[in-house]
């Protein structure tokens, strides 16, 4: 019963963190040491189908149906899911009338956040070689640059029925790496506003043959994506993991390019252009978050109930 309840209290926090901007579930997830759960949990799913699929074709029994079905860890993905959902649905709103009000001081406090993130896996990283390096260097010029990228949520052409499975299928891989969410990725393909448009199209009276494929094929997309990405994200975290940390680390820090704390006129600009209070206020609430997570984390390892985030060590057959 605890195990169901750590596991409730863990979608808890990892929904807080998804609405929170800028730092998004995956980061929480990190941060609380059940990444590799998560990936493991989702890694099983994928094999339970996999065996479904043989059966279908004859080539598996049914009692591999049953196993592979009762291998998945069903204690913690179950309550970790009902507790995503629920707090999301009823935080929500609230945490973006917050983000309206107080946008630099929410800023600030996801960038200590996510700042202290980079902690975890750099830690991990059992081995620092010239490797190890050059694909930090290139994460971080790669999504420094893609976070630098202006959104604007105007779109020129109505999307083909092509690009809707294509946007699923991105929208999924970008869904498991801290720093990108779901709608992030949408409104960086420009797909954000078709796909709520399409959505409204659905729940009316006047729903059309081209809105229901659309849907369709974007969850088809969403749904191939998660099957691809679990797997892939699985081998990367069992063969190359220091590679794979590397990479994540340098996505998390050009991630916080979104979220850059001082602002002088809707602007972004350096901690030394803004004045003083500013400048102290943001910097309190980037260190409090950082020192918070930081102690918070170390605390977790102390006592033993953290010890990985990245330790995925089942079976890999891709």
């Amino acid at each position: 019963m605890m195990t169901l309840l750590k596991n409730l209290f863990w979608g808890i926090f990892m929904a807080i963190g998804e609405v929170f901007p800028g730092v998004g579930m995956q980061t929480v997830a990190i941060i609380i040491g059940i990444y590799d759960d998560m990936i493991s949990f989702l890694y099983e799913g994928t094999e339970f189908l996999k065996t479904l699929g043989i059966f279908i074709f004859g080539k598996a029994k049914k009692e591999e149906i049953i196993t592979s079905f009762k291998a998945i860890s069903w204690s913690f993905g179950i309550p970790l899911g009902t507790g995503l959902v629920i707090t999301i649905l009823i935080v929500s709103h609230t945490v973006s009338s917050l983000f309206e009000t107080y946008p630099d001081q929410i800023s600030a406090i996801a960038f200590g956040i996510v700042l202290a993130s980079v902690l975890i896996p750099y830690k991990e990283i059992s081995k620092k070689t010239w490797r190890e390096l050059l694909i930090f260097v290139i994460s971080f010029v790669i999504f420094y640059g893609l976070f630098t990228i202006r959104i604007t949520e105007h779109v020129t052409a109505e999307p083909t029925l092509w690009t809707f499975f294509g946007g699923g299928l991105l929208a999924s891989i970008a869904g498991f790496f801290p720093g990108i969410s779901i709608s992030f990725a949408l409104l960086l393909m420009g797909l954000y506003q078709p796909l709520l448009t399409t959505i409204g199209n659905m729940t009316s009276r006047g729903a059309d043959l081209h809105s229901f494929l659309a849907l369709f094929l974007f969850l088809a997309g969403l749904g191939s994506g998660l099957l691809i990405c679990v797997r892939l994200l699985a081998f990367l975290m069992r063969r190359y993991k220091t590679l794979f940390l590397a990479f994540i680390i340098g996505l998390i820090l050009g991630s916080l390019r979104a979220i850059w704390p001082f602002t002088a006129h809707g602007e972004e600009v350096f901690p030394w252009q803004v004045t003083l209070p500013v400048f102290t206020q943001q910097a309190s609430y980037v260190i409090g978050a950082f020192i918070i997570v930081y102690l918070a984390r170390s605390l977790a390892e102390r006592k033993g109930s953290v010890t990985s985030s990245f330790g995925f060590k089942e079976k890999i057959s891709i």
